[in-house]
């Protein structure tokens, strides 16, 4: 694969043959990916309780993490109200924190307003079924 042939002055040249074999071995993409995706719920499971946030009969953990094959920034947020739990989560690339933070705020009040009228109108669905 390689030849070189030296040539030094005042002896005779020589020729020199050399094979050489690469072989790349990295791991198959969709196992990585796996460990990856493992990984990361496993981080995830850890850092989960990382910041507590209580008052006013709401509870809420947040977590913030890079998406390593995005680039993303990803804050989550897991909360309860009224013991049924909820998760919401807010993801940019290039965002400012207070920008990601306003996005996780939007993305947990929405969640947070759509249990509270749903359950508000539970009631009102029940007297329209008797009306049949």
């Amino acid at each position: 694969m390689f030849d070189r042939t030296y040539i030094v002055p005042g002896r005779r040249s020589v020729h020199h043959s050399h094979d050489v074999r690469v072989t790349e071995k990295r791991a198959p993409t969709d196992e990585s990916v796996r460990l990856l995706r493992e990984m990361e719920a496993a981080a995830n499971d850890r850092v989960l309780e990382a910041v507590r946030l209580t008052g006013n009969g709401f509870e809420c953990v947040a977590q913030a993490m890079r998406d390593a094959t995005t680039g993303d920034m990803i804050l989550r947020a897991a909360f309860s109200l009224n013991g049924k739990k909820m998760t919401a989560e807010a993801r940019g690339y290039n965002l400012r924190a207070y920008e990601l933070v306003e996005k996780l705020v939007e993305a947990v009040a929405a969640k947070l307003a759509a249990e509270i009228v749903a359950a508000a109108l539970r009631p009102l669905a029940a007297q329209l079924m008797r009306l049949r």
